[in-house]
Protein backbone atom coordinates (compact mmCIF):
# COMPACT_ATOMS: atom_id res chain seq x y z
CA UNK A 1 0.00 0.00 0.00
CA UNK A 2 1.45 3.60 -0.68
CA UNK A 3 0.62 6.76 0.53
CA UNK A 4 1.54 10.06 -1.75
CA UNK A 5 1.60 13.84 -1.35
CA UNK A 6 2.80 16.45 -2.53
CA UNK A 7 2.40 15.14 -6.36
CA UNK A 8 3.37 17.27 -8.66
CA UNK A 9 3.92 15.27 -12.43
CA UNK A 10 7.57 18.33 -13.32
CA UNK A 11 8.61 18.45 -8.91
CA UNK A 12 7.73 14.60 -8.40
CA UNK A 13 5.75 13.37 -5.07
CA UNK A 14 6.77 12.05 -1.57
CA UNK A 15 5.80 8.08 -1.19
CA UNK A 16 5.34 6.13 1.59
CA UNK A 17 4.84 2.18 1.17
CA UNK A 18 4.25 -0.72 3.27
CA UNK A 19 4.32 -4.16 2.70
CA UNK A 20 2.14 -6.88 4.15
CA UNK A 21 5.61 -7.81 6.34
CA UNK A 22 5.40 -4.80 7.74
CA UNK A 23 8.41 -3.46 5.82
CA UNK A 24 8.32 0.21 4.81
CA UNK A 25 10.18 2.98 2.83
CA UNK A 26 9.41 6.53 2.03
CA UNK A 27 10.83 7.18 -1.12
CA UNK A 28 10.89 9.98 -3.21
CA UNK A 29 9.67 9.66 -6.99
CA UNK A 30 10.04 11.74 -10.13
CA UNK A 31 9.22 11.15 -13.88
CA UNK A 32 12.15 10.91 -16.01
CA UNK A 33 12.35 13.18 -18.99
CA UNK A 34 10.94 10.81 -21.54
CA UNK A 35 7.95 10.92 -19.71
CA UNK A 36 7.55 7.52 -19.31
CA UNK A 37 9.99 6.56 -16.52
CA UNK A 38 9.33 7.05 -13.03
CA UNK A 39 12.92 6.89 -10.97
CA UNK A 40 13.00 6.26 -6.81
CA UNK A 41 15.15 8.16 -4.44
CA UNK A 42 14.80 5.76 -1.28
CA UNK A 43 14.52 8.21 1.74
CA UNK A 44 14.35 5.94 4.89
CA UNK A 45 13.64 2.45 5.33
CA UNK A 46 12.64 0.10 8.51
CA UNK A 47 10.21 -2.85 9.66
CA UNK A 48 7.47 -2.01 12.29
CA UNK A 49 7.09 -5.45 14.11
CA UNK A 50 3.42 -4.48 15.34
CA UNK A 51 2.12 -4.62 11.90
CA UNK A 52 -1.17 -6.36 11.42
CA UNK A 53 -1.07 -9.21 9.10
CA UNK A 54 -3.72 -11.54 7.41
CA UNK A 55 -7.14 -10.09 7.35
CA UNK A 56 -6.73 -7.70 10.27
CA UNK A 57 -6.72 -4.13 9.43
CA UNK A 58 -4.05 -1.24 10.30
CA UNK A 59 -4.10 2.11 9.97
CA UNK A 60 -1.52 4.07 7.46
CA UNK A 61 -0.84 7.66 8.14
CA UNK A 62 1.68 10.09 6.38
CA UNK A 63 1.93 13.97 7.51
CA UNK A 64 3.85 16.27 5.14
CA UNK A 65 4.43 19.59 7.07
CA UNK A 66 6.98 21.97 5.79
CA UNK A 67 9.98 20.21 5.32
CA UNK A 68 8.67 16.75 7.50
CA UNK A 69 7.27 13.57 6.65
CA UNK A 70 6.12 11.63 9.46
CA UNK A 71 4.93 8.23 9.16
CA UNK A 72 1.93 6.37 11.52
CA UNK A 73 1.43 2.75 11.54
CA UNK A 74 -2.08 1.96 13.94
CA UNK A 75 -2.04 5.42 15.22
CA UNK A 76 2.05 5.46 16.25
CA UNK A 77 4.62 7.66 15.11
CA UNK A 78 7.10 5.33 13.38
CA UNK A 79 9.69 7.30 11.51
CA UNK A 80 10.17 11.25 11.07
CA UNK A 81 12.33 12.34 8.50
CA UNK A 82 13.42 16.21 7.32
CA UNK A 83 13.53 16.66 3.98
CA UNK A 84 16.30 19.15 2.83
CA UNK A 85 16.78 17.90 -0.44
CA UNK A 86 13.89 17.97 -2.56
CA UNK A 87 11.63 19.94 -0.61
CA UNK A 88 8.73 19.92 -1.88
CA UNK A 89 5.90 22.36 -0.81
CA UNK A 90 2.68 21.20 -2.26
CA UNK A 91 0.89 19.43 -5.04
CA UNK A 92 -1.47 16.27 -4.88
CA UNK A 93 -2.22 13.83 -2.30
CA UNK A 94 -3.02 9.63 -3.50
CA UNK A 95 -3.71 6.29 -2.47
CA UNK A 96 -2.45 3.12 -3.93
CA UNK A 97 -2.36 -0.61 -3.83
CA UNK A 98 -0.33 -3.51 -5.41
CA UNK A 99 0.66 -6.61 -5.23
CA UNK A 100 4.19 -7.58 -7.32
CA UNK A 101 4.55 -11.03 -6.51
CA UNK A 102 1.11 -12.98 -5.22
CA UNK A 103 -1.93 -12.23 -7.22
CA UNK A 104 -4.59 -11.24 -6.78
CA UNK A 105 -3.77 -9.35 -3.79
CA UNK A 106 -7.69 -8.54 -1.98
CA UNK A 107 -6.71 -4.76 -0.50
CA UNK A 108 -10.09 -2.45 0.61
CA UNK A 109 -9.71 1.20 1.59
CA UNK A 110 -12.32 1.37 4.68
CA UNK A 111 -12.13 5.52 4.90
CA UNK A 112 -9.26 7.73 3.64
CA UNK A 113 -8.88 10.83 5.75
CA UNK A 114 -6.93 14.31 4.03
CA UNK A 115 -6.50 16.93 6.21
CA UNK A 116 -4.28 20.18 6.67
CA UNK A 117 -1.48 19.39 8.87
CA UNK A 118 -0.66 22.05 11.78
CA UNK A 119 2.03 24.39 10.56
Amino acid sequence: VSLICRYSPDQGWYEFTIENTGKYALFYGQVETDGTTLIYSKLLDGAYSKFKTGKDTNQLGLSCSGRTLTLFINGNQVKQFDDNQYVLKKGKIGISASSANVPPAIIGFDWVKVSQPNQ
